[in-house]
């Protein structure tokens, strides 16, 4: 929903393990990546990516709280919205979703 508003293609990937396994270099030379996580998958994320020649970013979880590193339980958390769109070149927004609430962090 917020891609399409601001004219961005967003892609969930799991785990970067999986996030490259069907492109092809085409796709590689063409694309770019935000990457929003815990800082574990960002690191090992972005040394992929690094090796496959895509350009990456990246955009920290405000808390470290998944089940798979840091918490048995796993708790939502959210980003900083305004960081996410910076990086994207893109003006910040003062709305998250079509109920236009005031956004200052989206939950994940």
């Amino acid at each position: 929903m917020m891609g399409e508003e601001q004219g961005f293609e967003v892609y969930m990937v799991m785990h970067e393990s999986s996030a490259f396994s069907k492109s092809t270099q085409k796709d590689r030379d063409e694309l770019g990546i935000v990457g929003v996580a815990c800082v574990s998958n960002l690191i090992s994320g972005g040394w992929k990516s690094q090796g496959l020649g895509i350009p990456a970013q990246c955009v920290l979880l405000n808390q470290a709280t998944c089940k798979n590193h840091w918490n048995e339980e796993g708790v939502p958390t959210s980003i900083n919205i305004h960081q996410l769109m910076k990086i994207l070149g893109k003006n910040s927004i003062s709305t998250c979703n079509t109920h236009k609430k005031p956004c200052t962090e989206s939950l994940i």
